[in-house]
């Protein structure tokens, strides 16, 4: 049993650090990098974390919506050109 435990156990552990690892907000509720655009402005990330924590967010338009997590509010923000005011967990 303890031959199965201990490497188990170092896996969990590499597996946190690796989570750890950016400060600040984590990792789920970044978008991913967004590439610039050819016209010099910026293009809106397409991909996120599907973890779920969700949010309810308020958008410069007076848009309230509800998603599984900050990323998707951020990257419906982008793809809107909207600001979010507030967004709060759920």
């Amino acid at each position: 049993m303890r031959r199965t435990v201990a490497p188990l156990a170092t896996f969990l552990l590499a597996c946190a650090a690796v989570l750890s690892v950016g400060g600040g907000a984590s990792a789920h509720e970044r978008p991913a990098p967004a590439a610039a655009a050819p016209d010099g402005g910026q293009e809106c990330a397409d991909v996120c974390f599907t973890v779920w924590l969700p949010v309810r967010c308020v958008f410069s338009n007076g848009y309230t919506a509800r998603f599984s997590n900050r990323c998707f509010a951020e990257m419906h923000a982008c793809r809107h050109h909207l600001e979010i005011v507030s967004c709060h967990r759920v």
